[in-house]
């Protein structure tokens, strides 16, 4: 009956019937480990999640290159969720699929399925900084969090496009990181991201991420754009939601290595 009961309260959360929000009171006797606990609590219940995004990618000239994909999102609340993003288009990368399942401890599991030599390959912790598809995501980037795998530390509370924020740092736990340590500020009211500095191994200033536009999908927030600057290269990445849907109950069989591309 608890887990019923559980489920059912699932359900009119992601149907939007109530916004999650905060339920501590994180106030200036809040650690670092407590703030990202309680961002990642707010997160859970939504079940499953099935979005399209545009992804633009600049270079430093300004050219622009635009690609179609889908992502879906599983929830898994006794390990880490199981994300899956396959692009529809253009044609030369439709039907490529990367499918990450997170872990709470050590490293998480990703693969790669490429449609032309129909092959998976499995991505390994090296290279995991790797660039996405020539994007300034990473394969890391795009893994789903885990609080667990890395150490916070509450940093001096700032602001991030004139909203109140909390900063965090954050180490990672793993040796695959491509991260020294990155840089969080997290919505004070809502514990959503709105801004992440990346650091690279050297320590030196590497990647911004900013997340724009947030909106209610379901009694959760989700940003509609996602802005990737790398500071060295100057190319910058935008991954923009076309459409979102949550609280769906996601087919397992979608997100096993062994069936992609079938």
């Amino acid at each position: 009956m608890l887990v019923g009961r559980r489920r059912f309260l699932e359900r009119l959360g992601a149907a939007g019937l109530f916004l999650r929000l905060p339920e501590k009171r994180l106030g200036a006797g809040a650690s670092g480990e407590d703030i990202a606990l309680e961002a990642e609590r707010v997160n859970q219940g939504f079940i499953g999640e099935r979005s399209a995004f545009t992804l633009v990618l600049v270079n430093a000239q300004g050219d622009r290159t635009e690609r179609r994909l889908s992502l879906e999102l599983r929830e898994d609340l006794a390990d880490g969720n199981q994300s899956r993003i396959e692009f529809d288009w253009p044609e030369n990368v439709r039907g490529t699929i990367l499918l990450t399942h997170a872990h709470k401890a050590g490293e998480d599991d990703q693969w790669l399925y490429l449609p032309a030599s129909k092959r998976t390959r499995r991505i390994s912790a090296g290279h995991k900084s790797g660039s996405f598809m020539g994007s300034e995501f990473t394969y890391e980037d795009l893994a789903p969090p885990v609080a667990s795998k890395y150490a916070h530390t509450r940093m001096p509370d700032g602001t991030a496009g004139e909203r109140p924020c909390f900063q965090l740092e954050r180490r990672p736990r793993t040796e695959g990181s491509g991260y020294s340590r990155q840089l969080v500020w997290l919505d004070e009211e809502y514990l959503v991201p709105l801004k992440v500095e990346y650091y690279d191994r050297k320590n030196d200033p590497l990647k911004v991420a900013l997340y724009r536009d947030y909106r209610a999908s379901g009694s959760y927030r989700r940003a509609q754009l996602v802005r990737m600057e790398n500071r060295q290269t100057k190319k910058v990445s935008e991954l923009q939601a076309v459409s979102r849907e949550l609280g769906l109950e996601l087919e397992p069989s979608r997100f096993r290595s062994q069936v992609l591309g079938r």
